[in-house]
Formats: C-alpha cells, structure tokens, sequence
C-alpha cells in the first residue's frame, strides 16, 4: 500500500462514528488534496494535515454531539419508555416514576449529554410538577350562605406563566423522541 492510500484508510477508519455525511465529506476532501501528487509531495502534504484520529475528533467537535453511529443508540422500545417514565412517571408512582425514568435516560445511549440534562433538568418530575404548577392558578370559589362566587385566584401574568411551566415536560418529552430519533437515523 502507498502511503496516500494507507492514510485514507486510517482517516475512513477514524472517522466511522461520525455522521456519515460528515465522515464522507472530510474523507472525498481529503482524497481530491492528494489525488494527482507525487509521493514525496504526498506525504509532505498528510505530515501538514496530521494524525486521522486528530482530524475526527475535530470533527467531533464541530458537529457538536457525541459520535453517532448504529451501534451507539437503543432500541426504539426503550426509548419510548424513558421519554414517558419522564413525562408521566411522576404521576403513577409520585417522585420514584420520574426518578427510573431520568435513570433510565443516563443509562441510554440514544442523547448527548446535553440532551440528557434538559430531560432531567428542565422539568423535574414531570408532569406531576406541572399539575403541583397549575394548582389553584384558575379559579377559586368563595360561598357566604346560599351565594357563592367564582374569583381568579391569581393575575392573569402568574396563570400563563403556571401554563408556560406546565407545558414543559410536554416540550421536553417531544425533544428527547425527536433527538433519539434524528441520532438513531444518521447512524
């Protein structure tokens, strides 16, 4: 094998994990810098653009996630049930439902670790946060003998913002599926 053809290799090993795009774009680049050059020329040329694995990990971290391939990500089952242990864990075993679930999320491969940290971090428990949120934020009614009256119980700001909250663990539940979803496609 010629060194040019060596180095490729190494570079397609080396970036493998990497969306496939990605890894085809740096590898057909790469290729077209050395087609045409002498050998010497050639290896001046892969001396000047260094080891393949350094070339990946730059990579890596231009697209910003953790290597994505087949392999790195769970079975759609799993997912699913993570996605709702976080969104409803809560309200069927109170706390504990919603703690398996974010345990169930740190164990997966199928989210970065930024991904992970919005699906424990942004909503703690769930659904059953949002309905504690929502609590006696619409109305309340006050009864004096056989009159009784409906009141707001709080200003019109506080209600849409309890709404705002209450509706974030559905955001985030639709966020984890899309992520794991778009990961496990580019694999």
């Amino acid at each position: 094998m010629t060194t040019t053809s060596t180095y490729l290799a190494d570079l397609r090993n080396a970036v493998r994990d990497l969306p496939t795009a990605v890894g085809d774009e740096i590898v057909a680049g790469i290729t077209e810098e050395l087609a045409g050059l002498s050998d010497t020329d050639a290896a001046e040329r892969i001396a000047e653009l260094g080891d393949p694995e350094f070339i990946a990990a730059a990579a890596r971290d231009e697209v910003g996630e953790a290597p994505t391939n087949s392999a790195r990500s769970d079975a759609t089952w799993y997912t699913m049930v993570t996605a709702f242990a976080l969104l409803l864990g809560g309200l069927v075993v109170p706390f504990a439902g919603w703690i398996v679930g974010a345990g169930f999320l740190w164990f997966s491969k199928s989210w970065t670790l930024r991904d992970k940290l919005i699906g424990t971090l942004v909503t703690p428990f769930g659904l059953l946060f949002s309905l504690l949120a929502l609590h006696g934020a619409f109305a309340t009614t006050l009864c004096a003998g056989d009159s009784c009256q409906s009141t707001l119980s709080m200003p019109a700001w506080a209600i849409v913002l309890r709404t705002v909250v209450a509706l974030l663990p559905v955001a985030t539940f639709v966020y984890l599926l899309v992520r794991a979803r778009r990961r496990k496609s580019r694999g």
